[in-house]
């Protein structure tokens, strides 16, 4: 065969092969091909997780992770949530839908060992020692990367949807994200920058979402200037009363939840009522807004109801 024909053939048995994966019938949104390892996507240690079926029980370490596999699954093939999940201040999950999900995951390689899962979400924030072990003991992982911009929490929908089987109903839960959000940004762009309001946020820790968080996206999708940004702020870093000071906000938002059990009024009180703040025209000008925490400090799909939040409370209230 002369080398002409040689490179014709391979050329026609590639081609073969391409229409052959591209005709295989889909399943779960993927194809045959594809699903003799299920899935392979690559977590936020850039580990690859392969499933031979969708997975069954299911634990979750993360709020976020409660609150896209009950969009997607509702509770039936969850075996627990995370810590949080009964908190109708922190969760998105209705206390009735979380009451059937008795389980709370505790981030023990012993509890979660005991609870026979075929799939463990975890955050990044989670001991690497801790994955590691699970790992070892043959568990299947995935760890959820840390938020830090809206399409990022689509991408985790996205992901977990092809994990559990539910593809289209991941791509609706994109879709609706986007459908409001889009009304969002026909209101903001209709707002000048120089009359965008200055917002700043306070939380019971004292620090503040500052560049680089999911929070600072939020209020830019919320045509708002978040005032940690403007002095630089990076990430969580606690904010110095002379810094409020020097951003001198038109509105600051306030939390409704503490995570370690104290009086959330009581803070709020005392911060505001600083005498070094009282020229600050958010205080001055009564434009102290609640928004609760469930939206502020979501990852998930909820984040798009943080920029709804955000939105409302700086130009229509």
């Amino acid at each position: 065969m002369s080398i002409l024909s040689k490179k014709l053939a391979a050329i026609l048995l590639l081609s073969i092969l391409l229409l052959l994966s591209g005709c295989a019938v889909k399943k779960n949104g993927l194809s045959e091909v594809e699903n003799e390892n299920y899935f392979g996507l690559r977590d936020a240690e850039g580990q690859a997780l392969t499933l031979s079926v969708p997975p069954q029980r299911i634990v979750s370490l993360s709020m976020r992770g409660d609150d896209v596999l009950f969009a997607l699954l509702g509770t039936e093939r969850i075996a627990a949530f995370s810590k949080f999940a009964s908190n109708p201040l922190i969760s998105n999950i209705p206390p009735e839908a979380a009451a059937k999900v008795p389980e709370r995951a505790q981030a023990t390689l012993e509890y979660l060992m005991k609870l026979q899962p075929d799939l463990i979400v975890i955050p990044e924030s989670q001991s690497p020692d801790l994955v590691r072990a699970l790992r070892e003991m043959g568990m299947p992982v995935f760890v959820s990367r840390t938020i830090h911009q809206v399409e990022e929490s689509k991408k985790l929908i996205r992901d977990l949807a092809v994990i559990v089987g539910e593809v289209e109903k991941g791509e609706a839960l994109v879709a609706e994200m986007e459908r409001r959000l889009s009304i969002i940004a026909a209101k903001t762009a209709q707002i000048p920058q120089n009359e965008r309001v200055v917002v700043y946020r306070l939380t019971v820790s004292g620090g503040t979402g500052g560049k680089g968080t999911a929070y600072d996206d939020c209020c830019r999708l919320a045509g708002v200037v978040n005032g940690a940004a403007q002095v630089n702020i990076q990430g969580n870093q606690l904010l110095p009363k002379e810094q409020i000071i020097k951003i001198n906000p038109d509105v600051i938002f306030l939390p409704d939840w503490d995570w370690r059990g104290g009086d959330v009024q009581a803070y709020i009180k005392e911060c505001l009522s600083d005498p070094a703040l009282q020229t600050v025209k958010a205080i001055k000008n009564k434009r102290l807004r609640p928004i609760p925490d469930k939206h502020m400090l979501s990852s998930s799909q909820h984040i798009v109801e943080c920029v709804e939040d955000i939105y409302r409370a700086c130009y229509e209230e």
